[in-house]
């Protein structure tokens, strides 16, 4: 499994290799599979309500469901890269990235796309927004950038570091942390105008970021790793996942988390 998402403490979706889709309408006890119409891996989701959701995957697939996943409408973004990454704003605004510098965006709540320039060629692997102008896109070399004008230009932040960063998450409109290979991470406090290395206590790969809120967030990867900051980033420490398998995305609906992979 490769991605989670809730749309309220009953109302989930994971997604994963090989077109697969499973929904829980019971908070995770029980998950059923739905028929996603692909093989294509999908790699990320984004829950509009707990009867709309999006996929994006392998090939340029984006996929879109408005009954709870009864049926799920195959949509193109108008690429065959790889899309990796996946986020609303709101009910219309979506973006997705992926590999080769791709960026679309989505303006009618994902039935139709078109891309954007991104200013790189860099795989990217995630995508964050702070509000509706507010954007941040991360990938390979260490690559960040941003927009400030809902994602029709973007321009280059300086990292600091050359490893991939494979996802970026902010709190609030400044303070954002983005983690990735060989236990990398950044952060900024200042919306990206400067991004400083957080020393990590592992070197584990790190797949994913999410913020609670402005000051918890959750950091997952590989052989099960969890980290934990309740500093906004400044510090974060590792907690017992129970698995050694590498965990992918994290999501949390309150006080309850889900960590998949």
């Amino acid at each position: 499994l490769l991605d989670v998402a809730f749309a309220s403490a009953l109302v989930g979706w994971t997604v994963g290799r090989s077109g697969t889709i499973r929904v829980t309408t019971d908070g995770g006890t029980t998950w059923t599979p739905q028929t996603s119409g692909t093989t294509e891996h999908l790699e990320a989701l984004s829950i509009g309500s707990t009867t709309v959701a999006r996929i994006v995957g392998g090939a340029g697939v984006v996929m879109t469901t408005s009954n709870q996943g009864a049926t799920w409408t195959l949509r193109r973004g108008g690429t065959f890269e790889d899309l990796m990454d996946l986020e609303f704003v709101d009910a219309s605004l979506g973006y997705a990235v992926g590999r080769g510098g791709v960026i679309l965006r989505t303006t009618n709540g994902g039935t139709t796309w078109a891309a954007v320039p991104s200013g790189t060629a860099a795989d990217l692997f995630g995508v964050a927004f702070a509000n509706t102008t507010e954007g941040w896109a991360v990938g390979a070399g260490g690559v960040i950038r941003r927009t400030t004008d809902g994602g029709s230009s973007w321009s280059g932040q300086t990292s600091g570091v050359t490893d991939d960063l494979r996802a970026v998450d902010f709190g609030d409109r400044l303070n954002g942390v983005a983690v990735g290979r060989n236990g990398t991470a950044v952060r900024t406090g200042n919306g990206g105008a400067n991004w400083g290395r957080v020393p990590l206590p592992v070197t584990d790969d790190l797949f994913d970021i999410f913020f609670a809120t402005v000051l918890q967030g959750y950091a997952v990867g590989a052989n099960g790793r969890i980290l934990v900051t309740q500093t906004a980033g400044f510090v974060f420490n590792p907690v017992t996942s129970g698995t050694a398998s590498d965990l992918f995305r994290i999501h949390f609906v309150g006080s309850v988390g889900y960590a998949v992979g």
